[in-house]
């Protein structure tokens, strides 16, 4: 069972939509957060693929599977080789609800379970608004992969795409440091479907990216 959610339910659905902006202002309002967060950053993944079904069992409408390899040119620049698998239109606008559940690494307690959780009604608003920047860099080193949704239902090979990129311009304040991600997606029109479409784990470094002044 995946750590910091009872069952498939434990994040609200519904009325997402309308509930969405507030939440994100309020991660960005939030003085301990914002404290923390010290100003430009560089986002580094450290581990990405499905979740292994001793975490959390779901379907595998969306699967990755791969490995990070050092680059020859950079020990910190590491390479993302593997394939990614879409299926049954999961990536296709109005069809997926994702939700996720994070947690923050502490040196002396490990993981802190529950540190973000948030539901999204629309997997390609993701993909689209947020992630655009994600987008541009995967459509880089993905043949045939498009830069937006729909994401026709094939097998994609993934080569030597960097594991860092540039700060998200949309995506939400978080405070430095190592996250744990499970990335979980439903149905967006068969709310009889319990059963979850995916699941992706991932865990990234949010380091400060330093800009040079210039005089």
């Amino acid at each position: 069972m995946l750590h910091g959610l009872t069952s498939c339910g434990a994040l609200p659905w519904g009325g997402q939509t309308k509930l969405m902006l507030p939440v994100l202002v309020s991660l960005i309002s939030t003085g301990s957060v914002y404290a923390a967060f010290a100003g430009p950053y560089k986002i580094t993944v450290r581990s990405l693929g499905s979740c292994p079904i001793s975490e959390f069992d779901a379907d595998d409408d969306l699967i990755i599977q791969g490995v990070l390899h050092s680059n020859r040119s950079s020990k910190e620049h590491q390479l993302f080789n593997g394939y990614g698998t879409v299926k049954h239109n999961v990536l296709v606008r109005g069809e997926s609800m994702v939700k996720f559940d994070i947690a923050k690494w502490d040196t002396v307690s490990g993981w802190r379970e529950n540190f973000w959780a948030v539901a999204l009604p629309d997997f390609c608003f993701l993909v689209d608004d947020i992630g655009k920047e994600l987008m541009e860099v995967l459509a880089k080193h993905i043949d045939g992969y498009p830069r937006k949704c729909p994401i026709p239902n094939r097998t994609y090979n993934i080569t030597n795409t960097p594991s860092r990129i540039g700060q998200l311009r949309r995506f939400p304040v978080l405070p430095y440091g190592r996250f744990r991600a499970y990335v979980i997606g439903a149905y967006s029109k068969r709310p009889e479907v319990k059963k979850p479409r995916f699941c992706i784990k991932l865990i990234v470094d949010l380091t400060e990216k330093f800009v040079t002044a210039i005089s």
